[in-house]
């Protein structure tokens, strides 16, 4: 028995000590932060609706969970997954690229991705100072923007007449808004740059074309599709979600550029259009990256 209480000592000394794994430490300087995501396997959920896009004879399949959420984009290139919590998104992964998003109390707090790691601080409902390797900050009056400003540059104003955006000032550009006498956004004029919008009915929208982001849209709204008609490349949806999957396209490929973090021009249209705050505008900014 002597003999087998100091064999079992010697088998306790030879195990090595368990040292547990240590926190990597977030430096904050614009130089050396390094944002470390997880390789990631996710199935994407059951798809009950979904919309086939067409473009340049390449199929895109958009499928829809039961709760009506967008849930994976499937093309010959790639598949991109989205995970949903009960009400916020969480994850956007296409395998190579990967978009977590972060909560305290269902308001989002920060969003992660290969690039950046950026964090919200918000007053009400609303994004008031956003940090990834520049400063954004935003003010209101109501749920109206009012000033947006990156860094230390020049504010842009906006000036409303009644609830109506009137005009974007940044410096010495000044963008002049025009509406139609229903209401809605027909004409955004940056010097010599501009965007012309015309309407289909229910408020859709019908032409997209200008300068400001090089259009010359047609969009048709048939029984069994939605026709994007281009002078470059045309665009057919199909199935039961074609019309929402249309919009998604249009936000994200027509009206929106998508190298900014925030365009304050970009904003007000879908603000309008499409009823967007400023913290949708930028969470689908993150999906639109996917878009295809």
């Amino acid at each position: 028995m002597k003999y087998a209480w100091l064999f079992i000592m010697l088998l306790v000394a030879c195990v090595p000590e368990f040292v547990p794994p240590q926190a990597v430490k977030e430096n904050t300087t614009k130089e050396e932060v390094q944002v470390i995501l997880p390789v990631l396997n996710i199935t994407p959920a059951p798809i009950f609706t979904r919309a086939i896009q067409t473009i340049n004879n390449i199929t895109i399949t958009y499928g829809y969970d039961d709760k009506g959420r967008l849930s994976v984009i499937s093309s010959p290139e790639r598949t991109t997954v989205l995970k949903y919590n009960k009400s916020n998104i969480l994850l956007i992964s296409d395998g190579n690229s990967t978009v977590e998003f972060l909560y305290e109390d269902s308001v989002l707090h920060s969003v992660r991705d290969s690039r950046h790691l950026t964090r919200f601080t918000f007053f009400g409902d609303n994004i008031v100072h956003a940090k990834n390797d520049y400063e954004y900050r935003f003010t209101y009056s109501d749920n109206n923007i009012l000033t947006f400003q990156r860094d230390e540059g020049v504010k842009t104003i906006f000036e409303y007449n009644n609830e109506s955006i009137k005009t974007i000032t940044k410096g010495p550009n000044v963008a002049d808004v025009y509406w139609d006498d229903r209401g809605r956004i027909k004409h955004i004029e940056l010097g010599e740059t501009n965007l012309i919008l015309a309407y289909w009915r229910e408020n859709k929208l019908s032409a997209m074309s200008g300068k400001l982001y090089g259009l010359g849209e047609t969009i048709s709204y048939n029984q069994e599709d939605v026709q994007i008609v281009s002078n470059k490349i045309p665009t057919v949806f199909s199935g039961f979600e074609r019309e929402r999957t249309a919009e998604l396209y249009i936000r994200c490929k027509k009206l929106r550029r998508i190298e900014l973090f925030f365009d304050p021009i970009d904003y007000i249209v879908q603000h309008y259009q499409y009823n967007f705050t400023v913290t949708d505008f930028i969470k689908e900014g993150y999906l639109c990256q996917f878009v295809q």
